[in-house]
């Protein structure tokens, strides 16, 4: 139970999904459970995120034009900035 005067932190979480469609229900989802949502529609814009922000959990779409999720973690896992995964 939370203390009156506590805040409570909620994690923050990137989606990588190329379908804006699904983006929406996404964030819509995790935000409404009070989670603090990130988005990107490619590797591109995922990897440009993560050099900014320190997500706790990345949702990765195994789909994408012209890459797929598997590469984007496998360069997120590259930069040494992120500590092991």
């Amino acid at each position: 139970m939370e203390k009156q005067g506590e805040e409570k932190i909620m994690a923050k979480i990137l989606t990588v999904e190329n379908d804006p469609e699904i983006r929406g229900i996404i964030r819509h989802t995790l935000s409404k459970a009070g989670y603090q949502t990130l988005e990107a529609a490619d590797k591109t814009e995922a990897l440009w995120i993560m050099a900014g922000e320190s997500p706790d959990l990345m949702l990765l779409d195994v789909m994408m034009p012209g890459t797929n999720g598997f590469e984007v973690c496998r360069q997120i896992r590259l930069d040494p900035k992120n500590g092991p995964l």
